[in-house]
């Protein structure tokens, strides 16, 4: 990775990124094929002047999020890291809001690009699940300049980016790339607030269903009983410790039974049994007879 990373910067990845800001190298071309044709670039041409935009273009969530795309993601993610360090993380978030899945590869990049998109997973993995769906549109030409974030949810639920404005269902706003707070909330539903981020030229679509704040109350209280630990939980069938401590240890009976020389013996286990109020107990024998 060391080697790597020097021979990005004999090719100038600062200069790059200055000069072509992400643009679209061939319009033509499907996303795959250039998502493709960006990892070949790194991989067997160490050529980050032409990997970088190929990749950004590829990367477009409407096509399969599989292995290639993973691999292409985290490439971004490190060659963006070395000139570019907050438009990185900004891409480290949204990759993992894209694909919360995707298998990091630490042989391939460095440890502190899968740290950062580690760290954004357990963020991504912490916000209330099943309420929020995020889509991407994605421009056909140039990513480059602000982004957008577009909200989404029933005319009653009040909007906002957080630090930013309020905002009508179906209506975007302008923003420079980075990751914001979108907040949804109405009467008599439990509120949400999620982190997504904006990417240049990229609309970023939050639509939000809330759920009715009793509902969410009731799984709360259902999910804290199921955490009390068994023993805090069955109390009333436990054996008074007086009691318990004679009980302590399995009290035998042997008998012998039949004639003399016929060798038959058996055993008898005083097992405790607990009534149905739990306040008694009885002793309840086993036999075992054992020739």
């Amino acid at each position: 990775m060391i080697a790597t990373t020097s021979r990005a910067l004999h090719y100038g990845l600062g200069a790059v990124l200055a000069a072509v800001t992400l643009t679209s190298p061939a319009p033509a071309q499907d996303a795959r094929t250039q998502l493709r044709a960006g990892v070949l670039a790194w991989e067997q041409e160490i050529d980050a002047a032409r990997a970088l935009p190929l990749l950004v273009r590829g990367l477009d969530p409407a096509g399969p999020r599989d292995s290639l795309w993973s691999l292409g993601a985290q490439y971004l993610v490190d060659l963006l890291w070395e000139e570019q360090e907050a438009q990185a993380r900004v891409w480290a978030r949204w990759v993992v809001e894209a694909h919360p899945g995707i298998a990091l590869n630490a042989l391939l990049v460095r440890s502190a690009v899968i740290e950062v998109i580690e760290s954004e997973r357990r963020s991504v993995a912490a916000e209330p699940a099943g309420v929020v769906q995020t889509s991407w549109i994605w421009p056909a030409g140039t990513l480059a300049g602000p982004g957008a974030v577009e909200v989404r949810a029933a005319p009653t639920v009040r909007l906002a980016v957080v630090g930013q404005a309020a905002l009508a269902s179906g209506e975007r706003l302008s923003v420079p790339p980075g990751v914001y707070q979108v907040r949804a909330e109405a009467s008599g539903f439990a509120p949400a607030v999620v982190s997504r981020a904006a990417l240049p030229g990229v609309v970023t679509v939050v639509g939000f269903q809330l759920r009715p704040a009793a509902v969410v109350a009731r799984r709360d209280t259902s999910a804290a009983g199921r955490a009390q630990p068994e023993a805090a939980k069955d109390t009333t069938r436990q054996v008074p410790a007086a009691r318990a401590g004679k009980k302590k240890g399995f009290p035998w009976a042997i008998a012998a039974i039949g004639a003399a020389g016929a060798g038959a013996a058996a055993f008898f286990l005083l097992k405790p049994k607990a009534t149905t109020d739990g306040s008694q107990t009885v002793s309840v024998p086993i036999i075992v007879t054992i020739p």
